[in-house]
């Protein structure tokens, strides 16, 4: 619930940026890379001076410190700030130079970072402040939500509200320059906040409470052990190789959020307090993104939070209408397209995750999938659904729509999601009416172009002229990019594309960049729409060019400096995609747990499986790429392909590889889809 951190003015577009040289305050909440300004609740800053107001405050890298669970800097003003955090509480350690006139904590409550409706702050004590900052309006949507806040510190204050409605606490000097506040917070009340606080923070030192959160983020990272780097013995690479590997784990894990307090209540998208009744509440969903990569990672190593999530995108569903599509807190934001809160739940249940109501899950799929109008928080999850029932597409010019082909091609992969969701819960009916829905991406397949195309109601071809490059009628993409998102029926776009030989050189082509932005007809990284196109290799007979292209990505594209990500991590999905990527594995097919295999990064990775057994991926002659046979628990493998479900036996996955491409190893296809 708390991400207690920095703030710079041109974090990107909120946040924290690492080249500023200032910053602007500590807030308590974040999201990690979302493509809009978000949260930064509460910013506080310590000055140093008689009521002393000055912000931003100048710093160097050379004094700052970031580990998992802690940040420390030495800001210009001389005052020393370190922050850790429990799941609800943050917790921080000012020390302030000795000799100063004042010590001071300046409270920016009306700094939210996309604004704010309201903000109150009180003493309710001399050394207590309580408060509420009303804010929301993501990407310009209009949501809201409210954070309150109790806050409790080690020593007295004075408070004063000055201009621009800041508040300014002067702590009374002591024995100690060190300042240590906790703080509570909550999207309930005022009371829960304190009761977070009591329960999680009850008063234990500073160096405990970050000690415990290392020793829980140890425990999480854990769970994917690499024992021995590669093999042959380059430490500078090695260190590199690992830096990356765990900060994508680091990040893979940040979202979604606990939402209810540790007494089990939530403020629900129905603005009624509901309680979480054997389960956490989550939020903070970023739909477009984590339903390709994200959720599928979290429920097969960490089942019973992934379950907990998938009920929690459910319960709000029951109280706003429908299974949200990009949440903030407790409200429908409406970002992007398609219908990512089935295939969000569809994946989660595909990779193990299966204590949450499935029944009413599959109701809400079926009720946004079929009924034009559904909609969560007044938001209509699937617009122009009544014309993509009617056509098998959307109709381009289709009013208040963001891009017709995009966006059908997103509802079919939710429908095939559906589908294979139904069919695992026996509703055999409902599963063929989906699964033939998605089978309709076809009709915007124009032949002579060899491209996904937008088409008009009447069935005659839009947009002329029209070539790989056009954007009009996709999202965030052009028809390049956009033409291998079939990711469920991958055989049949490489059969109308001429077979595997034409589409391993089409292919080619398009890798020939690996980050190539939105316009140009090349691969992008860093955009999630881009994110299983390596991995079709597979079915064009090709699975070495896999095995190449997706390790070029994570040598190029990705690094260990500040720009180290590609794009946006977007609460995690790119990240993800990184992490998959190092273990030679991805889950390409909505609602399913299938997985393609590549090649491992690593000459030893042992994953402990969300039921308790381990499983070991071993890579000899790792960093070399190329798969040259495979044999999972002795027995030989030859398909390109495997499962969740075959893997969750545990054993051993042992790779050969080496530096040349092997023709005949994993040289069986893939099926039609998983």
């Amino acid at each position: 619930m708390v991400q207690f951190s920095p703030d710079t003015p041109n974090g990107e577009p909120s946040g924290y940026g690492y080249k500023d040289t200032v910053i602007t305050g500590f807030s308590l909440t974040h999201f990690s890379g979302a493509g809009c300004r978000n949260f930064g609740d509460l910013p506080m800053m310590p000055t140093v001076g008689d009521a002393n107001v000055d912000t931003p405050v100048g710093f160097s890298h050379a004094n700052e410190r970031a580990e998992a669970g802690y940040y420390s800097v030495l800001l210009n003003n001389g005052v020393k700030t370190e922050l850790t955090a429990t799941t609800r509480t943050g917790y921080a350690r000012f020390t302030f130079p000795q000799g100063a006139t004042a010590s001071n904590l300046l409270l920016e409550p009306w700094k939210s970072a996309a604004g704010v409706r309201d903000a109150s702050i009180q003493a309710t004590g001399p050394s207590t402040i309580s408060g509420f900052v009303a804010s929301g309006n993501f990407c310009n949507t209009n949501n809201k939500y409210t954070i309150y806040f109790e806050a409790s510190f080690d020593r007295p204050f004075t408070l004063k509200q000055g201009e621009n409605r800041a508040y300014l606490l002067t702590f009374a000097h002591g024995d100690s320059d060190q300042v240590q506040m906790r703080i509570g917070v909550s999207f309930v009340s005022n009371g829960n906040a304190a009761e977070n606080l009591a329960v999680e923070n009850p008063g234990q030192d500073f160096d405990a409470v970050r000690a415990d959160a290392q020793a829980t983020w140890d425990r999480y990272l854990a769970k994917i052990t690499i024992t021995n780097g590669t093999n042959e013995g380059d430490k500078e690479r090695d260190h590199a190789s690992l830096t990356k590997f765990y900060t994508a784990l680091y990040h893979s894990l940040l979202h979604p959020n606990v939402y209810s307090d540790v007494n089990g209540e939530y403020l629900g998208f129905d603005q009624k307090v509901h309680h979480a009744n054997g389960f956490t509440q989550y939020a903070n969903y970023s739909g477009w993104d984590i339903y390709r990569t994200q959720v599928q990672l979290l429920a097969w190593l960490w089942p019973r939070e992934a379950s907990d999530m998938a009920q929690s995108l459910v319960t709000a569903a029951n109280e706003c209408g429908a299974l949200p599509k990009w949440s903030q807190a407790n409200g429908e934001t409406g970002v992007m397209v398609g219908d990512p809160g089935a295939l969000i739940v569809a994946n989660i249940y595909a990779f193990g995750g299966h204590s949450f109501d499935t029944a009413a899950a599959l109701k809400h799929m079926v009720h946004s999938g079929t009924m034009p109008g559904a909609a969560c928080n007044g938001v209509v999850i699937r617009p122009a659904v009544k014309e993509y029932l009617e056509h098998g597409y959307i109709p381009y010019g289709t009013e208040n729509l963001w891009g017709s082909v995009s966006t059908t091609l997103e509802y079919q992969n939710a429908d095939f999601a559906v589908g294979k969701f139904a069919a695992a819960l026996g509703e055999q009916q409902i599963a063929q009416r989906f699964l033939d829905q998605a089978a309709h991406w076809t009709s915007q397949f124009d032949a002579d172009a060899h491209l996904l195309r937008p088409r008009k109601a009447d069935g005659s071809w839009a947009v002329t002229p029209f070539g790989p490059s056009t954007t009009d009628g996709f999202v965030e993409g052009n028809a390049e990019q956009y033409l291998w998102m079939v990711p469920y029926d991958p055989a049949s776009l490489v059969a109308k594309l001429g077979g595997g030989a034409t589409v391993s050189a089409r292919l080619d082509k398009l890798f020939s960049r690996l980050n190539a932005g939105l316009n140009d007809p090349y691969f992008y990284m860093g955009n999630e729409p881009n994110f299983a196109t390596p991995w079709l290799y597979a079915w064009a007979g090709t699975p070495w060019r896999t095995q190449d292209v997706v390790r070029r990505i994570m040598n190029e594209a990705f690094g260990t400096d500040a720009g180290g990500l590609p794009g946006n991590d977007d609460l995690g999905a790119t990240s993800s995609w990184y992490v998959w990527s190092a273990l030679g594995l991805y889950p390409i097919t909505p609602g399913a747990n299938g997985l393609v295999i590549g090649s491992p990064a690593f000459a030893e990775t042992k994953v402990t499986l969300g039921n308790n057994r381990e499983l070991v991926i071993k890579g000899k002659g790792a960093p070399s790429r190329f798969v040259q046979s495979l044999s999972i628990n002795g027995q030989s493998q030859s398909a390109a392909w495997t499962t969740a479900e075959q893997l969750n036996l545990g054993g051993v996955m042992q790779f050969d590889l080496g530096d040349a491409p092997s023709q005949t190893a994993l040289s069986v296809l893939p099926p039609m889809s998983f």
